[in-house]
């Protein structure tokens, strides 16, 4: 027979376990009926930039869902290709975007890219930290993987013509000149050695043979032929310089011999002409995440269209300047 202590005890914990179950059946229809009546709001994305002093405006974004973009090209067709690493589950992937933001296609990578560029004829060029691959245009494995770099190496940047790769190496300060086979034809090292302080440095076909290369350090460009004879130097002129140690962070060639430009530090996107003199601020640093000093991956498609990558927003924003007939410019 139980004793009336023991009784006692048991019926008292039966007490708070029902008196626990009835508190938590009320929580649970509290929280829900609160739930119905303050629904929590999604989080909006920041709105499209406002039309710059130069008369560029943010015309739209390009998202893969949650998905984050590392790098951004575009072919002749003007369509435009991300390297991308997926929320999910991690793996990397190469999407493909048409010019109004639909996507085409995607293509599986075993590695991050982290720069890429696609040549005439399609093939894509796609570069990790110390190597580059090429994927055929219609993205059919396996991927041709070239001769890995050194340990030093940090590839940064890539272009190509009808006939080159270039490839940007901020960790050795040079350019490889490759063929589309993967063969190494010349190293350039600059006409007084790239200065290169920061991993940031962009290289860009100047479609004649040769290439334009980012001497940061020094703030300038400077064009350079496959064998590496030095062409010319590009500065921006002096009230509208760069600053910091290593600027322009990237940039890209327009028509008519503009240069559009990205800047780390004081964030900000501008054109200049041949000459250096400006042309125009594409957006500044009210455009991105407060606080934000890294520069932004950037690409121009045959239409003067300004794609800009912002990790951040996790999207590729499209960028125009408009006739009064709205047309691009």
């Amino acid at each position: 027979m139980m004793e009336k202590n023991e009784y006692q005890e048991v019926r008292k914990a039966v007490m708070l376990v029902s008196a626990a179950i009835v508190i938590t059946i009320l929580t649970i229809i509290l929280t829900r009926s609160d739930a119905l009546r303050n629904p929590v709001k999604p989080v909006s994305p920041a709105p499209l930039a406002a039309v710059s002093d130069g008369g560029w405006r943010e015309a739209s974004r390009i998202r893969q869902g949650n998905d984050e973009f590392t790098a951004v090209a575009v072919d002749e067709q003007n369509n435009i290709y991300a390297g991308v690493k997926s929320s999910k589950d991690g793996r990397f992937y190469a999407a493909v975007f048409a010019a109004d933001g639909k996507l085409l296609k995607t293509i599986p990578l075993d590695a991050q890219a982290l720069s890429m560029t696609i040549a005439p004829g399609g093939i894509i060029y796609a570069a990790t930290e110390n190597q580059v691959s090429a994927i055929s245009s219609g993205g059919e494995l396996p991927v041709k993987k070239w001769q890995p770099l050194n340990g030093k190496a940090i590839l940064t940047s890539l272009a190509a013509d009808d006939k080159h790769v270039f490839a940007a190496d901020a960790g050795n300060r040079l350019v490889y000149v490759y063929d589309h086979d993967g063969r190494l034809v010349n190293t350039v090292k600059g006409n007084d050695g790239f200065k290169i302080p920061s991993p940031y440095f962009d290289v860009a076909s100047d479609g004649n043979g040769g290439f334009w290369a980012a001497d940061t350090g020094r703030h300038q460009l400077e064009n350079y032929t496959a064998a590496g004879r030095f062409i010319a130097m590009w500065q921006a002129e002096k009230d509208n310089g760069f600053p910091g140690c290593c600027n322009p962070a990237h940039f890209q060639l327009m028509t008519k011999g503009r240069i559009v430009t990205s800047e780390k530090g004081l964030v900000r996107i501008r054109v200049f002409g041949p000459d250096g003199k400006l042309e125009g601020e594409v957006c500044g640093q009210e455009a991105f995440e407060p606080g934000c000093t890294t520069g932004h991956s950037i690409a121009v498609d045959g239409r003067n269209r300004i794609i800009v990558l912002d990790p951040a927003e996790k999207a590729l924003r499209i960028f125009v300047r408009e006739d009064k007939k709205g047309n691009v410019r």
